[in-house]
């Protein structure tokens, strides 16, 4: 495991959508887009609460969205990490196209955003956060 033990990923699941909904709430988060662009065609038409549903279905649905990064119990960041299924908005995308159709590990995933609490940011957490990341993918 990393050096990184304050800080631990988990994914976003039925049990964490709690957590996931109080930090994209808590004050200085991007609560506005609850990151569901590049998941679903109509996104730009959603408002605020239709983003929120449509990201929960998909959680209930075991659809993965992401992973939650904590300190302690306290939710401290978030990164959409996901298969590159899981965003189809990208399916015909330019700027970030598919690298490869083959299912090897760690190939057909994604990221298009990393979010960290700014108190945590202070802290280093962002670099704790990515180690995390890269170690969760490795397994």
């Amino acid at each position: 495991m990393p050096r990184a033990k304050r800080v631990r990923v988990e994914p976003v699941t039925a049990d964490t959508l709690p957590d996931f909904e109080r930090l994209f709430e808590a004050r200085g988060s991007p609560h506005y887009c609850y990151c569901a662009i590049h998941r679903f065609r109509e996104a730009h038409e959603f408002d605020l609460a239709q983003r929120r549903a449509a990201l929960r279905r998909s959680v209930r649905r075991g659809i993965p969205i992401g992973v939650l990064a904590y300190r302690g119990d306290e939710p401290i960041g978030w990164c959409s990490i996901a298969p590159r299924e899981s965003y189809v908005k990208l399916e015909r995308s330019r700027t970030m196209p598919r690298v490869s159709n083959a299912p090897k590990k760690g190939v057909g995933v994604d990221t298009t955003r990393l979010l960290i609490d700014g108190t945590a940011r202070q802290r280093r957490t962002t670099q704790h956060v990515i180690e995390q990341l890269v170690y969760v993918l490795e397994r």
